[in-house]
């Protein structure tokens, strides 16, 4: 690509008039430029090796020292910025789909998908940028993130509904669902009921691009995520406590987790626990509110058997009680 050519696409300053007309990939890593890359600037600290390496061009948002004039050196409003503008222009020349669907879908798809033709987006612009500009050509790119897609390729597919249940649901609980898939007995999948209807959506979507993937292990990390807690708020296996907090990112599977709590767990003393500030309304279940973990913490030793957790801000609990432990550990030795 010209070096003028790529100025223009990242809506860039050329601050000279180097010697060099073209480069050939542009470079997150001063490590792994290579002669004639043009490497994106994150730290200036790295751009003597990055120049050492043969770098044809230092992309920064800082006005920064001309050290050698043979090179272009193209100054930028924000990295992040430019990277988004260069992924739209990438984008059009790969032959490749890009598709949009829910979070829980999301999930689904990146625990059972077992081919390497089809790479996840997430909200991390530089992480994106890898994978894109690395991704080979028909790969399939799927991401939960709307605005992501309309920043790098506005022209994304839905992934469609179905109204097929490919799997034959044999039994349920909260948490777990057993089921038959082309005659495989699948026992204990941590895969709340309430998601069902993501998993068979998952699997027509990857059954209509013939993409191979295994339901052998299904894992849902941030919906419906049920860690097991005893009074002392020590994290125990699963299923083994009636204490159960349960983390929940998304709000819009919330009202359908409390009607899953209150119709399966009738007897049980629920609880659901949002961001201060948060502003809808819940029926049919005590609400409680937070400013930060520590204050999550306090509330799970009430007398609750669910704690159901909006954690929009994905706060790490799990990690949290682990520290808890360990400082409860240290204090008893001495």
């Amino acid at each position: 690509m010209r070096i003028e050519s790529l100025a223009k696409i990242i809506d860039g300053e050329l601050l000279n008039f180097p010697s060099i007309t073209y480069i050939d990939q542009l470079k997150l890593d001063a490590k792994q430029v290579k002669r004639a890359d043009a490497y994106i600037c994150k730290d200036s600290k790295d751009i003597q090796s990055a120049i050492k390496n043969g770098a044809y061009a230092i992309i920064s948002e800082k006005k920064l020292d001309i050290i050698d004039q043979e090179i272009a050196w193209i100054q930028v409003d924000r990295v992040e910025k430019a990277i988004i503008r260069y992924l739209r222009y990438k984008t059009i020349q790969l032959d490749s789909k890009f598709f949009l669907c829910d979070s829980v879908t999301f999930e689904i798809l990146k625990g059972i998908t077992s081919t390497k033709n089809i790479l996840f987006l997430g909200n991390d612009t530089f992480d994106n940028f890898l994978q894109i500009v690395n991704a080979d050509n028909n790969t399939i790119f799927v991401s939960s993130d709307k605005k992501v897609l309309n920043d790098i390729y506005p022209a994304y597919l839905l992934i469609e509904d179905t109204k097929t249940n490919f799997v034959k649901v044999i039994k349920k609980t909260l948490f777990t669902t057993d089921f038959i898939y082309e005659d495989i007995y699948y026992k204990d999948v941590h895969l709340t009921p309430i998601f069902l209807n993501e998993l068979n959506k998952s699997i027509k979507f990857l059954k209509k691009l013939s993409l191979s993937f295994s339901l052998a292990d299904i894992k849902i990390q941030k919906h419906f995520k049920p860690i097991f807690i005893d009074n002392a708020l020590n994290i125990k296996d699963f299923g083994q406590t009636g204490k159960v907090l349960i983390e929940e990112i998304d709000e819009m599977y919330i009202k359908k987790e409390i009607i899953h709590l209150n119709c399966n767990a009738k007897y049980a003393k629920n609880i659901l626990i949002v961001p201060d500030g948060y502003e809808k309304k819940y029926e049919h279940i005590e609400v409680r509110v937070y400013t930060d973990i520590h204050d999550i913490i306090e509330l799970s030793k009430e007398n609750y058997n669910f704690f159901l957790i909006l954690n929009k801000e994905k706060k790490d609990i799990f990690t949290f009680l682990n520290k808890i432990k360990q400082i409860k550990n240290e204090r008893s030795l001495f």
